[in-house]
């Protein structure tokens, strides 16, 4: 849904009983919302594709994306050191409230340099990166031998340059990855209804207000997630 298919922007949808899921009774529908795109994506990502361990170190962009909010809170739930980057000063407050344990404005700083610091210029273990061009080479730079570079996206450009003697030398690992299956939505769920992870909300909407939520996304004004109220 929303992909290959209409997404569920409607008043109305028709769906198969299969693609249901029991709301947990701790979360309202508005928080419900917000779960399965970037929480399902982010589990993926972490657990099953980086398969991150407690101990690691990551380096996770663009800190108030949804998505980026749910490598948040998996990777501090899975006893992971979390350091996070935004353009934002209020996104890397935010950020802290969640579980991230290090921050870097890159408005002022290039994260290059921040990571080599914050670390003793050990690097980290795993980064999460879905900005893509402005970002992708100098992640790949800063982590360790054996590190893993994570991405569900490219959204400040696709067109790659990338230094591949970094990548083989250092035996780094790069995945892809899109969405997840029904057990890790599962498992999301369970880890939701036993307060392991929150939803996070940057604010409710109306549904006649779908042209500002964009907006909102667009110039990249929010935390977390705009929820449609139908």
């Amino acid at each position: 849904l929303g992909e290959t298919t209409d997404g569920g922007c409607q008043e109305y949808i028709c769906l198969d009983q299969k693609h249901f899921h029991k709301l947990p009774a701790n979360l309202s529908f508005e928080q419900g919302a917000v779960i399965p795109i970037a929480f399902v994506t982010a589990w993926q990502m972490l657990i099953e594709k980086a398969k991150i361990k407690a101990g690691e170190t990551i380096l996770i962009h663009a800190a108030g994306s949804g998505v980026s909010v749910a490598c948040i809170q998996i990777a501090k739930m899975m006893g992971l050191h979390v350091i996070v980057t935004s353009t934002s000063s209020d996104k890397l407050h935010r950020a802290k409230t969640i579980g991230a344990d290090r921050f870097i404005d890159t408005s002022t700083t290039p994260f290059r340099e921040s990571v080599k610091n914050l670390t003793s210029k050990a690097g980290v273990d795993v980064v999460v990166d879905h900005v893509g061009d402005p970002t992708f080479m100098d992640s790949i730079r800063v982590l360790k031998r054996g590190g893993r570079l994570v991405s569900c996206g490219a959204t400040a450009g696709a067109n790659l340059q990338i230094d591949w003697k970094h990548v083989f030398f250092k035996n780094i690992a790069l995945f892809g990855s899109t969405y997840g299956t029904r057990a890790d939505f599962a498992a999301v769920l369970r880890a939701f209804e036993g307060g392991k992870l929150i939803p996070i909300i940057d604010r409710t909407m109306k549904f006649e207000e779908l042209a500002k939520a964009h907006e909102a996304l667009e110039n990249r004004r929010i935390f977390g997630k705009i929820v449609l109220s139908i």
